[in-house]
């Protein structure tokens, strides 16, 4: 039974409670639910998103894949393209003899998944594209027979479903037995078409341990957690009274089994939040001016950005714009990394989000398209990036070539009047596939390649203010070393103490200025002590900063704290109160007693390790030890227990 009321609350035996206490559970990637809801708790997925990529490879003389006539091409971090070679028998055969190849095995002795899965069920799923999507996965594993080592296939259901970008996603589960020495998981040759030059593409790797009932209900994908935690442990659990398939039954809230997330920013306002740690900048010299030009007339610098008054005459020439004076024509990509390349655009061309633009991550064999995404961002200021898995050696990449701009943006229009660029940056490409902001390459501003602020969050919220910020420590590492090699100016040094005594000496007495100044002159002879040393003891360097921050802390509440105390803080008989002077709520503390006023009226008070007040309301939920009481939805109230 579900124990809610419409209008009322309802009282329950200890009977019901129990059927209370049997909630239904659900995971997604949403706080509506409806972003990849899925009933079971997803297990790792402990195949690594590398492993797709390796496919065919052979690694320190271990086979990573068996592929059998077929000449496999990589298309992003999880995807990879298969072509025939052959009209012969054509194949992929998974390999699990290199314990490398997977992670999040409980024992790393093990030498292979099969043995991590034994005595449990298991989930072999891909995303697929190609000739024929009706194929069987075929399950092969090889035991011990007396001294004989057999290979046999273990048969079981493969389930299919097509999914919104045309891909189908089949799967199968299976047991791994006591016994098994080997499992693969085979895709036959019927996948791959018959004639030479037939291909297929393969992506979404996933296997996994599950608890799934319901083998037909289609899986989700989740990544390793070592590759990509956001993508591998749900973001949001949602508690239900309902044995339900719709997220809609469920109350979501953010799933406590997820680590903490960590943002990055310049400023505590979130300048520059960035959900992915900044990405190095690769390519030197973005921090100077630069010019684009060719498929329209050169730009001017202008207030940091290259500018173009988009006349008709000054934009009608080509398809491509890129850096001219062959500026950001020197960077080698590693061959196997991934890259991403963005540019921030202002222009008050109207934006068409239907229409496409890509960059060309053009090296002296030709142009190298690769589709681009647009990312509005405020005051006609738009963000645009392309990713691409780096397949060559030794060729210089030109950066920033970007094509079909104008169709993207109606620069070209009458009614456009700029187009301008900057924040031009390569970086490797990290696990959410998006750009991090603009930073200088490390070679050239090592304290400007550092998020000035580290925030942590329960989720990786886009809101800043959802994170509790504190100074990145790398960044006051970096910022330590600068001082070191920078030393002291002197002149400014003298001249800064001089303007802070003269402020000094007007809000505070003699005597609190003679203590404030007796301690910041040990400061300043631990200082200089430490310069003589040439800054060797990185400890001392611990000890003076920590001493420098706590004395400046105690100067600025002395000199910025007396009229915020006199404002907010009165001390009488009854004890001290903290209100502003003529406002109609205060709060006075007592020795055994804190009680908060409204217009002169006692309506709360806490005393005796209780809490007492006149009447209150509660927005969404209240517990009481391991029960809740919560608001289902506007009408619906329940009272879950929390295990």
């Amino acid at each position: 039974m579900a124990i809610l009321s419409r209008g009322q609350i309802t009282l329950v035996n200890m009977g019901d409670m129990m059927d209370l206490i049997d909630q239904h559970i659900a995971y997604a990637w949403k706080e509506d639910g409806t972003d990849r809801f899925t009933r079971g708790k997803p297990e790792p997925n402990i195949a690594r998103l590398e492993s797709l990529w390796q496919w065919g490879t052979v690694v320190d003389g271990v086979p990573r894949t068996i592929v059998n006539n077929l000449n496999p091409t990589n298309i992003s971090i999880n995807e990879q393209k298969y072509t025939r070679t052959s009209t012969s028998n054509a194949y992929l055969l998974t390999s699990s003899s290199d314990p490398a190849y997977y992670s999040g095995m409980t024992d790393r002795s093990k030498t292979s998944y099969a043995n991590y899965l034994i005595g449990d069920k298991v989930l072999f799923s891909i995303d697929y594209k190609g000739p024929d999507a009706t194929f069987g996965i075929t399950k092969w594993y090889m035991s011990l027979d007396g001294s004989n080592i057999t290979r046999k296939n273990r048969g079981a259901t493969t389930y299919r479903a097509t999914l919104p970008d045309g891909y189908t996603r089949l799967w199968v589960y299976t047991e791994v037995n006591e016994g098994d020495i080997d499992y693969s998981f085979e895709i036959p040759t019927g996948a791959f078409g018959s004639a030479v030059g037939d291909s297929a593409l393969i992506r979404n790797l996933r296997i996994s341990k599950s608890n799934e009932t319901d083998e037909s209900i289609m899986p989700i994908y989740t990544t390793n957690p070592q590759d990509d935690y956001d993508n591998a442990v749900p973001r949001y659990i949602g508690r239900s009274l309902k044995d339900s398939n719709s997220p809609a039954d469920y109350t979501w809230e953010p799933n406590p089994d997820r680590k903490p997330w960590t943002a990055y920013a310049q400023g505590l306002n979130g300048e520059d939040l960035s959900l992915m740690p900044y990405g190095e900048q690769l390519q030197l010299g973005t921090n100077q001016p630069f010019t684009m030009g060719y498929g329209i007339s050169n730009t001017a610098w202008k207030d940091g950005w290259a500018y173009l008054d988009t006349k008709p005459e000054n934009t009608a020439f080509s398809n491509e714009i890129l850096p001219q004076n062959g500026m950001f024509y020197n960077f080698v990509p590693e061959n196997g990394k991934t890259y991403t390349q963005s540019i921030r655009i202002k222009t008050d061309a109207k934006y068409n989000p239907n229409n496409y633009t890509y960059f060309s991550w053009f090296t002296t064999d030709g142009h190298n398209s690769q589709n681009a995404k647009i990312l509005p961002l405020s005051n006609n200021e738009y963000l645009v990036y392309s990713t691409c898995v780096w397949n060559k050696t030794g060729k210089n990449l030109r950066s920033f070539d970007i094509f079909n701009l104008h169709t993207a943006f109606g620069f070209r229009d009458s009614t456009a009047t700029y187009l301008a660029f900057k924040d031009l940056k390569l970086e490797p490409a990290n696990t959410m596939g998006i750009p991090t902001p603009w930073t200088p390459a490390p070679s050239e501003d090592p304290l400007g390649a550092i998020p000035k602020y580290v925030g942590t969050a329960a989720l990786p919220y886009e809101d800043f203010s959802k994170y509790a910020w504190d100074l990145n420590p790398a960044w006051l590492q970096q910022e330590s070393n600068n001082n070191l090699a920078n030393k002291v100016d002197n002149d400014t040094y003298n001249n800064d103490q001089s303007n802070v005594w003269t402020e000094i000496s007007n809000r505070v007495t003699e005597e609190e200025a003679q203590a404030i100044q007796k301690s910041l002159n040990k400061i300043t002879g631990a200082y200089t002590d430490f310069v003589s040393t040439g800054g060797k003891h990185d400890q001392d360097l611990a000890n003076l900063k920590s001493a420098i921050n706590t004395d400046i802390q105690k100067l600025a509440d002395k000199v910025l704290g007396f009229d915020f105390v006199n404002t907010w803080f009165r001390i009488g008989d009854g004890g001290l109160s903290i209100g502003e002077a003529n406002s109609n709520f205060e709060i006075l503390i007592s020795n055994d007693q804190i009680t908060f006023y409204d217009s002169g009226t006692a309506v709360a008070y806490v005393s005796n390790q209780s809490f007492f007040i006149n009447s209150g309301m509660i927005v969404d939920d209240l517990q009481i030890g391991k029960f809740k009481f919560a608001k289902v939805n506007d009408n619906l109230m329940g009272l879950f227990h929390i295990a």
